[in-house]
């Protein structure tokens, strides 16, 4: 704006300079011209009456330094010439002066020379006795008159032009020194054109409009800000280009970004960087749904498996008036949800295959004996298996049952247990069972009571689980030991068997519901495969932890291990809680 206000003042100025001296010059010439021609017309008079009076020696003695003196026959012929001899001038009788002096009287004319650098003015009268009678004078043409005055004008041109270039500058920045020193946040103050008040006024209040709508906006950021990091999934903002507009530490987490990336990129972002969400996203699935997203406009859904994660990926483009403006994502660790819905799916096969098993064998042989195709001597034992399978059947919903109370949150009946009592009367329990199988189960105990503070039927439902468990997996002649002692603040309990053994990589799944390291054998033993997972949510019930140690060939070692009560009491604790299982 500066710029073109001082062309325009500049060239105004020299316009206008150039203007005034063309004008000047050519009024001031006229000027003298018409003098000039008013004086040799005067001359003219003067010479025309002397001529009357004393004839041509009044025109010889006439002073012919500043005038050239011509009388013209009234046929065109030179009669007289100060300046030249008569004889060898030509005829002058079409010369315009003459012509129009032998017509009206008076004649006057202007000729230039034939190099242009004088110019010749005539002026002529007819005399009484009919000859004309002419005076000429020659001054500088125009031409030569600026030539003469060349170095002069050039030096006053030159300071003209620095004048003007001096003024354009000067008022150029006067003019926009009101604009240049406008303050946009007070527009209303300092120095201000009288035009411009309106427009202050007004900048003024969409002032006033902007920091409202800044302050409202840092306080809408800020509850964002904190809602944001507050979530534990990951949310990304992205704009049109998918450029990252906002992620929280969670979604940068989920990209395995560095821990502090999150505040470090916004920080980027808020100074101008960008941050293209395919090159900071490795994981190209999340990448072309986002790409998806916007090219059809609705929203994507995927699970993405990044290691052992699961991710549920959600991107929903934002579309204002017909047009991607940006899409959301959210990232949403699914791996435990995965893994339950895994574990569902199990236990609801296991369940139905566990259970279908005994029916089928009920089933079959009652049918055999409603039918009568059953032999005499075979209903005894055909009803012996329908009742062993039944229970075995009934011993299967008990522990589900179980195990369901668990899950929901148990109320038991919280008292104080002896731990030595109830591992002798298991030891009693499974003897019948150990003897079939020639295997000995010894404890091994300290002589002062170990007192828990817990439910006595899940405790024993522990220890008999256990210890029944390795009589089941140990080879004849083999030998099971319970182990009891007390550590500071924890009973320990320790079921060692000689039995084959388990491998590490099924060590971590043993407490799974229905799971069995071999399956053929244990059906064939009549496990239900729930033993181990009411033993894990029984412990976790109090408060304890149980663990195995094994090598295959070597048997195994189960440890569990309770917190202690602090009053040594073995009487009966009236005080009911509700524990809630870990998932």
């Amino acid at each position: 704006m500066t710029k073109k206000i001082f062309y325009a003042i500049f060239s105004v100025c020299t316009l206008v300079f150039l203007s005034s001296m063309i004008l000047t010059f050519s009024t001031l010439f006229q000027y003298f011209s018409s003098v000039e021609k008013d004086q040799l017309h005067s001359s003219l008079e003067l010479a025309a009456q002397g001529y009357d009076q004393e004839g041509l020696r009044f025109l010889e003695d006439m002073d012919h330094e500043d005038y050239r003196v011509s009388l013209i026959s009234a046929k065109g012929n030179v009669l007289y010439d100060s300046s030249t001899g008569s004889d060898t001038l030509p005829s002058h009788a079409d010369r315009e002066e003459v012509k129009e002096a032998l017509e009206t009287g008076w004649g006057e004319s202007t000729r230039y020379s034939e190099t242009l650098t004088e110019q010749a003015i005539y002026s002529a009268m007819k005399l009484p006795d009919g000859n004309v009678l002419r005076i000429s004078v020659s001054r500088y043409s125009v031409l030569t008159l600026l030539m003469g005055v060349a170095t002069p004008l050039i030096s006053i041109f030159c300071g003209a032009l620095l004048a003007a270039l001096v003024l354009a500058i000067w008022l150029s920045h006067r003019i926009m020194s009101p604009l240049e020193n406008l303050d946009l946040d007070h527009p209303e103050q300092g120095e201000i054109y009288e035009e411009m008040k309106p427009i202050a006024d007004r900048l003024s209040r969409y002032r006033r409009d902007l920091d409202r709508q800044k302050r409202r906006l840092r306080v809408q950021q800020a509850e964002f800000d904190t809602v944001a990091a507050g979530i534990e999934e990951g949310l990304l903002l992205l704009d049109q280009d998918l450029n990252i507009l906002y992620l929280n530490e969670a979604a940068a987490a989920a990209l395995d970004l560095a821990p502090g990336a999150a505040q470090k990129i916004q920080t980027e972002i808020g100074a101008g960087k960008e941050f293209p969400f395919d090159r900071l996203c490795l994981l190209e699935p999340v990448v072309d749904l986002a790409r998806k997203a916007r090219k059809s406009g609705q929203p994507q859904n995927a699970l993405v498996p990044v290691e052992d994660r699961v991710w549920l990926v959600q991107a929903g483009p934002v579309i204002a008036r017909e047009k991607f403006r940006g899409e959301s994502i959210l990232l949403l660790d699914v791996t435990e949800r995965q893994q339950m819905e895994r574990m569902r799916k199990e236990f609801t096969g296991n369940v139905s295959h566990e259970l279908k098993t005994p029916l089928q064998t009920i089933s079959g042989y009652s049918e055999l004996m409603a039918q009568g195709l059953a032999r005499p001597e075979d209903v005894q034992g055909m009803a012996e298996r329908i009742l062993r399978e039944a229970r075995r059947m009934s011993t299967q919903v008990d522990q589900i049952l179980t195990l369901t109370r668990m899950d929901e949150g148990l109320e038991v009946k919280r008292e104080a247990v002896n731990l030595n009592g109830l591992i002798g009367s298991v030891q009693a329990d499974v003897q019948e069972t150990a003897s079939r199988s020639r295997v000995s189960v010894t404890v091994q105990e300290p002589d002062a009571p170990v007192v828990v503070r817990g439910n006595p039927q899940l405790l024993r439902s522990v220890v008999f689980n256990l210890t029944e468990n390795a009589i089941k997996y140990s080879a004849p002649d083999s030998h099971v030991q319970l182990t009891l002692r007390r550590d500071p603040g924890e009973a320990v309990l320790l079921v060692s068997d000689d039995g084959p053994g388990i491998a590490p990589a099924d060590q971590e799944r043993i407490f799974e519901r229905f799971y069995r390291v071999d399956k053929s054998r244990s059906r064939q033993l009549g496990g239900t495969g729930l033993g181990l997972a009411i033993v894990k949510n029984a412990v976790r019930l109090h408060g304890g932890t149980v663990s195995v140690d094994s090598e295959p060939g070597k048997g195994s070692v189960f440890t569990v291990r309770l917190p202690v009560s602090e009053t040594g009491d073995s009487g009966e604790d009236t005080d009911t809680d509700s524990m809630q299982a870990e998932s």
